[in-house]
């Protein structure tokens, strides 16, 4: 084993060494006392699409995301999971961008596999997965960030960009742990191949030789609002290191990164809360692409009597050789407990080049 592979596993022993000494110093029994015949099958099946148009120079798009997900119940607090999406994109591409303004823009495909593999959780909060996996599911997606359309609130450029990293609709074979210490703190770290892929050809296979390896680490603080249907308080510090090829150099390549988020609601004005968003992520050790990213936003609750969010963001990337800033506007509307409407408009500058796009983003979630 090589000074490189064990510079990148040392992080990860030492996060199973600490969960399994919680775990024997806690009654850590199986989660789930419910007897396995009266255990239910989870499934869940959802739809994203929308209209996409660029507004200067006309120019439309439509695309959309099929997702499947099912959860098997097996012995006590073990499940076999699996999840799957089908991917469409209908048009040109409409602006020549490196932040892409759709989280849930892909080349058409009618099924990609993206989640596979068994989950164990004890009582005393520790949870293990061992599989095909995503990372953007554990690290990135807060309820917050989730609200904007823009790509790099679901992974940060500085880890896209520059590692080839599982983030939709990319997978690999990975191992995922995760230790609730608190109702409010959890701590999470993952191991996974250093090159994900969209075909089962190339997701099942761990290979740190020849692809390298990526570990992700975060301790995550969240304290939910009194009410159900507002934002948490969210706090996150996480860190990557990633191992790959780098061709022009002829040999594997080492980076290492950190980012930080805030989301912190502010106050209230008659019946709307306001809410505030900070990002900062930076990589080290001569990244190829992006050197560093920050985003900023407002959020704000409660627009209608049926609920509604009102959010502008501002997210900005640095390259090895420029930068880009994505403003967006967005509105997401709750039609119905399944349906929601979110229109967006996004004012990017690339280098100085700036384009705008709008879109109409629909969620159905008829059966979550």
């Amino acid at each position: 084993m090589n000074r490189t592979l064990r510079l990148l596993l040392l992080p990860l022993l030492y996060g199973c060494s600490a969960a399994l000494y919680a775990s024997a110093s806690l009654p850590c029994a199986p989660t789930d006392s419910t007897p396995p015949a009266t255990r239910k099958v989870e499934w869940d099946v959802s739809l994203l699409t929308e209209g996409q148009c660029r507004l200067k120079h006309t120019a439309a798009a439509w695309n959309g995301v099929l997702n499947a997900s099912l959860a098997v119940p097996l012995w006590q607090g073990a499940k076999a999971e699996a999840g799957a999406l089908a991917t469409w994109h209908v048009g040109p591409q409409l602006v020549d961008v490196r932040q892409d303004f759709s989280s849930i823009n892909a080349e058409s495909r009618a099924a990609r596999l993206v989640h596979a593999g068994l989950s164990q959780t004890w009582k005393c909060g520790l949870q293990v997965f061992a599989g095909l996996l995503q990372a953007d599911e554990h690290y990135f997606n807060t309820e917050l960030s989730g609200l904007f359309t823009n790509a790099s609130y679901g992974c940060y450029p500085t880890l896209n960009d520059n590692l080839h990293i599982n983030v939709y609709p990319l997978s690999s074979l990975g191992l995922h742990l995760q230790w609730d210490l608190h109702e409010r703190l959890t701590l999470r770290t993952t191991l996974c191949n250093g090159v994900a892929a969209d075909t089962p050809r190339e997701q099942f296979r761990f290979r740190p030789r020849r692809d390298g390896v990526i570990l992700l680490g975060s301790a995550d603080y969240c304290r939910p609002s009194q009410r159900d249907d507002e934002l948490p308080t969210h706090y996150v510090l996480g860190g990557n290191v990633g191992n790959h090829y780098r061709a022009e150099w002829g040999r594997r390549h080492t980076l290492c990164g950190l980012w930080a988020t805030v989301e912190q609601p502010l106050c209230r004005t008659g019946r709307l809360r306001w809410n505030g968003l900070l990002t900062a992520a930076h990589e080290f050790n001569d990244p190829e692409t992006a050197n560093s990213y920050w985003n900023a936003a407002l959020a704000v609750e409660h627009m209608t009597r049926k609920g509604g969010t009102l959010a502008l963001g501002i997210s900005r990337a640095y390259y090895t050789d420029g930068h880009e800033t994505d403003v967006e506007a967005t509105f997401s509307f709750p039609v119905s407990s399944w349906l929601s409407l979110q229109p967006a408009v996004h004012f990017i500058t690339t280098d100085g080049r700036r384009s705008t796009v709008a879109m109409l983003r629909v969620s159905l979630t008829p059966f979550s």
